[in-house]
């Protein structure tokens, strides 16, 4: 919300009503605003903070009910307000405010723990439900707490494509953060991922499924409260679950399974860019499951290497020799040749990234090839054939 600009109007005793404001007169009051303003201490915001006050003040101006034609973050349009803007950002980073932090994805060895310490167990109603919330937002790279409590029980559909594979997909497009609406741009971004059968007790179409059926048939909620004690088939409250729990559901998982930290909802979002970022996915694939306007947000999820990536590395500059399985050694160079003579790159993937219980990211791990919106995808494991993990 715009309430650092509102706050900031009032003190100097101009109007807070800047919705009206003619264009020119809106371009100084924001040059202003960008030179003056100054946390509860005095400082400087830092960088991020900085850029999303600016962001939520240009998305109240264009969101329902003023729904403006113009972008404060075109320049063309506020020339001087951008121009302090950009020198301020100068400024951040000299005083050496430019500390961006970035959500963590879940390590390797914190996803394996998730995948056997039984918190993601459907046989109970806590369990199940984080289970169901961890596969949505995985696989549909959601961000951590938008739109959570508005998802109704109906807002999936379950399908099969041209293969007779089994996947979900959301049944509308939400309005997001990037995506309000509010521009026919939007059109150009509306793109469905979806969430594929994997097999076995963990598949994850199988757990909504079972979630869908045990729930409670008085509201339409998604997520409901769990019930103490379960009986007649329903395992849920009619009451949904409040806005504080969902927001801290990866947190709480994180202190029940007892991961090496405390993540976040919007850690689990960093998780899905960075695997299928590592797994060698072109940018503009990824862009079309996590929703992202341009690719340089996708980049800053993914800053750093994995820890088996770095460990690749170490062992690289060392002077050691990458092991291959013995299975693997003799048919390695042949798959290599095979490769180069159908003109296809290999993408770099170690398999032990990724959860073979969580939808179309185990199609990632265990195949060579697989579908993403009608772009296929060619996964090789340079450690040679189908290793497992």
């Amino acid at each position: 919300s715009p309430l650092f600009f509102i706050e900031w109007l009032c003190d100097r005793n101009l109007d807070p009503n800047f919705e009206d404001l003619p264009i020119d007169q809106l371009d100084n009051t924001l040059r202003r605003f960008y030179a003056e303003v100054r946390n509860s201490d005095g400082e400087y915001y830092s960088k991020s903070t900085f850029v999303g006050v600016r962001a939520s003040i240009n998305r109240h101006i264009r969101g329902h009910p003023y729904s403006k034609p113009f972008s404060l973050l075109e320049s063309k349009e506020f020339p001087k307000s951008n121009t302090m803007f950009l020198a301020m950002l100068k400024k951040i980073k000299k005083e050496g405010c430019d500390k961006t932090k970035h959500h963590l994805p879940i390590s390797e060895a914190d996803l394996e723990i998730l995948r056997n310490c039984g918190v993601f167990s459907t046989d109970c109603p806590k369990s199940l439900q984080r289970k169901v919330w961890f596969d949505i937002t995985l696989n549909f790279a959601r961000r951590g707490r938008e739109n959570l409590r508005q998802l109704k029980f109906d807002c999936f559909n379950f399908a099969q494509d041209e293969n007779g594979c089994e996947y979900v997909e959301m049944a509308y497009n939400e309005s997001t953060k990037n995506h309000q609406g509010d521009n026919l741009k939007d059109r150009d971004f509306e793109c469905r991922p979806r969430m594929y059968a994997s097999g076995g007790a963990s598949c994850p179409i199988s757990s909504l499924r079972k979630y869908l059926e045990l729930r409670n048939p008085k509201t339409d909620h998604l997520f409901q409260r769990p019930k103490d004690s379960v009986q007649n088939g329903v395992w849920y409250n009619s009451a949904p679950i409040g806005e504080r729990t969902l927001n801290d559901m990866m947190k709480v998982i994180s202190k029940d399974a007892g991961l090496s930290r405390v993540y976040t909802n919007h850690c689990v979002r960093a998780t899905t860019i960075t695997l299928l970022s590592h797994a060698g996915v072109e940018t503009r694939e990824i862009m079309k499951i996590s929703g992202h306007r341009n690719e340089s947000s996708i980049r800053s999820y993914n800053t750093d290497s994995s820890s088996s990536q770095k460990r690749a590395y170490s062992g690289i500059i060392q002077g050691q020799k990458p092991a291959l399985p013995p299975s693997a050694a003799a048919g390695s160079e042949q798959q290599m040749l095979q490769l180069q003579n159908r003109n296809q790159v290999p993408a770099v993937i170690d398999q032990r990234h990724f959860a073979n219980s969580y939808g179309f990211l185990n199609q990632v791990a265990n195949h060579r090839q697989f579908d993403i919106h009608n772009s296929v995808v060619h996964v090789h494991n340079y450690y040679g054939g189908n290793q497992s993990a």
